[in-house]
C-alpha cells in the first residue's frame, strides 16, 4: 500500500492546518507581550525538523518548537536553518544563542540544559526488504546511508565493521535505499519516515525498523545567556510540554508510516 492521493492529500492538508494553527495559537497569545530581547535560534537542516524560509509551506517541527517557546516566554526570536555540523560551531562562536537537539558529551558540559522537549526520541535502522536487523552487529559488512555529522561518537558511526555511505540528508539516504545501493538507512524515526514517504516508499517496500537508540531532545543555550532569560525560556518550554503542544506538533509533522 502506498501513500498516494487522495488519502495523502487529505492527510497533508490536515497536518499543515494543524501545525500552522498550533504555532499561530501560541505565537498570537504572546505576541503583545514580546520584549525587545531577541533569541537567536539555530535548527539543523533536515526535513521535517527545519525548512528554509520560502522553500516549504511549513517552518519545520523544531523551528515551530523554538518559536513557540520564545513566544510563550514573551521574547522575539529568529531561527537560522543550517547544516547539522554547524550547530555546535555557531553556538561556540555565539552566532546563535540556543538550539533544540540531542545532548552530546560536549553540549552537556558546555551549554546550559534549559528544558526537555521530547523524552522519547527514537533513532532507527530501516533495512531493505527481506533483511532483518535486530542488533547493530547485524549490519557488519553491510552498508548504511547516514547523514554527514549525524550520531558522531555513537556505535553506529564508530563500528568499523559497518560500511557507511555519508549523505547530505535523509532524502538522499531514502533514494539510495530505494535504488538498492545500500542495505539500510539510519536516522531519527520522524525524519526517516518523512523521507521514505517523499521517495514513494511504503512500509511493505522496506524491512522492519530496528530502534537502536532512544534519546531526548533538549533546548540548550550558551552559558553566557542572561540567567533571567534562561528561566523565562525554561518556564515557557515546561508549560508547553505539559500542555501537550510539543506532542501535537510532532504528530502534525509525522508521516503515516508512524503507527
Amino acid at each position: 500500500m502506498s501513500y498516494g492521493p487522495p488519502l495523502w492529500r487529505c492527510w497533508m492538508a490536515a497536518s499543515l492546518i494543524l501545525a500552522s494553527n498550533l504555532a499561530a495559537a501560541v505565537f498570537g497569545a504572546e505576541e503583545l507581550g514580546a520584549q525587545s530581547v531577541q533569541i537567536r535560534f539555530g535548527t539543523f537542516e533536515l526535513a521535517p525538523y527545519g525548512f528554509h524560509d520560502g522553500e516549504n509551506s511549513r517552518r519545520g517541527m523544531l523551528r515551530d518548537v523554538n518559536g513557540a517557546i520564545a513566544a510563550k516566554a514573551g521574547l522575539s526570536s529568529n531561527d537560522v536553518v543550517m547544516p547539522l555540523k554547524r550547530i555546535n560551531k555557531e553556538l561556540q562562536k555565539g552566532v546563535i544563542m540556543c538550539a533544540s537537539f540531542i545532548p552530546s558529551a560536549w553540549s552537556s558540559k558546555a551549554l546550559t540544559q534549559v528544558a526537555e522537549i521530547y523524552a522519547d526520541f527514537k533513532s532507527v535502522v530501516i533495512p531493505r526488504k527481506r533483511l532483518t536487523v535486530s542488533r547493530l552487529e547485524d549490519l557488519h559488512e553491510r552498508s548504511i546511508a547516514i547523514p554527514r555529522g549525524a550520531y558522531t561518537g555513537f556505535q553506529i558511526t564508530e563500528d568499523a565493521k559497518i560500511r557507511r555511505h555519508l549523505t547530505n540528508g535523509y532524502d538522499q539516504s531514502a533514494l539510495l535505499l530505494k535504488a538498492g545501493r545500500v542495505d539500510a538507512m539510519v536516522g531519527s524515526d520522524i525524519a526517516v519516515y518523512h523521507s521514505l514517504r517523499q521517495a514513494g516508499l511504503a512500509k511493505s517496500d522496506a524491512g522492519a525498523p530496528f530502534v537502536f537508540l532512544k534519546s531526548t531532545i533538549w533546548l540548550q543555550c550558551q552559558k553566557n545567556v542572561d540567567p533571567a532569560l534562561i528561566e523565562r525560556l525554561r518556564g515557557a518550554a515546561n508549560s508547553l510540554r505539559r500542555d501537550g503542544v510539543f506532542d501535537r506538533l510532532r504528530i502534525a509533522y509525522s508521516s503515516q508510516f508512524l503507527e
